[in-house]
Order: structure tokens, then sequence, then C-alpha cells
């Protein structure tokens, strides 16, 4: 079977990486030798509840910690999933600075996306993740589905993109 490669890169907290989420790729993992799960951190403390769930993991969930640029490319070039755990929580809706960078990095890096969909990310955005709940059908799953959605998203990141907006304004004052 080939090794489907899987990344978590930012942040790990109960908000972040909580608690439910991490079980439920243990158990994706202790079903399927086949998936590892690589997690990525820059953060000089890592929380005990995460150390204590990768003492109880199995081998294919590992902790790289901080990697440099190069190392980073290189992991993020053979792996196919990103992921974003993030909890969305009730009173989100008004926490819209509260964007997963992660997401774009994702993109970036032409990953397919598994997310607990938070309402920070913009709909357009969202409505291309899959959620984090069908990595455990991971087999079943249609990409092709996930590729129309995913370009949707690319145009969407590229239309409102710093760069293009800025374009779109200093044409519009030369004209």
């Amino acid at each position: 079977n080939k090794i489907i490669n899987i990344v978590h890169c930012g942040s790990i907290s109960k908000y972040n990486v909580p608690i439910k989420s991490l079980n439920l790729l243990r158990n994706i993992c202790e079903e399927n030798n086949n998936i590892k799960i690589n997690f990525t951190s820059s953060q000089s403390e890592i929380p005990d509840y995460f150390r204590n769930f990768l003492r109880s993991s199995p081998e294919n969930i590992c902790f790289l910690g901080k990697l440099d640029e190069i190392d980073l490319k290189k992991l993020l070039d053979k792996s196919i999933i990103g992921i974003d755990l993030r909890t969305p929580l009730a009173n989100e809706k008004s926490n819209f600075c509260d964007f997963p960078s992660k997401i774009l990095l994702y993109f970036s890096n032409n990953l397919i996306i598994f997310s607990n969909k938070p309402y920070n990310i913009p709909i357009q955005m969202r409505n291309s993740l899959f959620p984090i709940s069908s990595l455990i059908n991971i087999s079943k799953i249609k990409y092709n589905e996930y590729l129309d959605c995913f370009s949707v998203s690319s145009n969407h990141l590229y239309e409102f993109s710093l760069d293009n907006v800025l374009n779109r304004v200093i044409n519009k004052a030369k004209s």
C-alpha cells in the first residue's frame, strides 16, 4: 500500500489541536498503517496533553518539531493532505481575525485539506475543505469533486490576493 502523508503545520494547543480530533487521528492511524501524520510546530513549549498523545500513539503519528524552510518544503511536497483541526466555537462567528494561515500554506502547496471548518475561514474556501471526520473513509473520497471546489477557492484567493487587489486599485487610479 502506498503511504498517504498527512501534515499539520502550526500551533499546538487545545484550541488548535483539540483532544477529540487527536483521538480520531489516532484511531485512523491504528487502523491504517499506510497513513502517516506529521505534526510540525515552531513552538518552544509543547503542551503536556500533546506529549501524552504522542506517547500513546502508533509510530505513524510523528512530531517533527520546528523545520527549516527547506525541510518544510520537502515535507509539504511529499504530503497529499493538510489538516486544520481547530474546533468551530459557537461564538466564533464574531472572530474573523483568527484566520488559520495554515490553510493558505496548504492551498499554495496543492494539498487536499481536511478541516473542522471553523467560521473564520471564508465560505468560498470552507466549501472546498473536506470535513475532518471524513478521514475515516479516506479510500472512498471522491477527489474529483474536491478538485472542482478547489479551483473555485483558488480563483477566490487569486481575486482577493493583495497583489491582485493592489494592481486593480493602481490601474483604476491611472485611468
